[in-house]
């Protein structure tokens, strides 16, 4: 409906899936198949489990490969259709691009546009903005509130858990980004969230 491409592109202006598709091209195929058999991701996938899993490696040990493996996993396992999943590919090339609003935007945009309607705290803060973007504020109140809103849309059986996929964290700018984003991590895990 228009009313909701005005909302989301009011979110985030851009696309977020631009990069995840370009890293698909290049995977071959059964790239990380592996992963979905080791002990550590099945705990992770487990509702009573931790919510972190921290995937690492040297560089070129070709993690970004496996990150896109997790977000493909995450997006068409039908049995977490009824949880929301968010993403992104972080570059130190692309810093200036990678500001915490832009993170914070691209995650919240990512998870309601998978949600079958829009939560109608939202539509309301876009009524309110009389066209100026989103608050910090607005968009974290809207990510800290997917859990709930994932398992209130009760699509696939209500899990309402949201993943959250980081490629190269270690490319971030530690003081600019990586402080301001980490402990939304610790705050989302209260609120039912799982990291990759």
């Amino acid at each position: 409906d228009e009313k909701r491409e005005k909302v989301l592109r009011w979110v985030h202006a851009g696309k977020c899936n631009e990069r995840h598709i370009h890293i698909q091209s290049q995977r071959k195929e059964g790239t990380g198949q592996w992963l979905f058999e080791a002990p550590e991701f099945q705990q992770w996938m487990r509702r009573d489990s931790s919510q972190m899993l921290l995937g690492y490696g040297i560089p070129g040990a070709r993690k970004t490969f496996m990150s896109s493996v997790v977000i493909d996993y995450l997006l068409e396992h039908p049995h977490l259709n009824s949880d929301g999943v968010a993403y992104i590919y972080f570059g130190y090339k692309d810093q200036t691009q990678q500001r915490f609003l832009d993170i914070i935007s691209i995650f919240t945009k990512q998870l309601l546009s998978q949600l079958p309607d829009l939560p109608p705290d939202i539509e309301s803060a876009y009524d309110r903005a009389s066209g100026e973007y989103p608050s910090l504020e607005t968009l974290k109140h809207s990510l800290f509130s997917m859990p709930g809103n994932f398992a209130s849309a009760g699509v696939g059986g209500g899990g309402g858990r949201v993943y959250i996929v980081c490629d190269a964290l270690d490319e971030m700018h530690k003081h600019n980004q990586r402080q301001e984003l980490l402990p939304i991590f610790h705050d989302m895990k209260r609120a039912n969230s799982r990291s990759f």
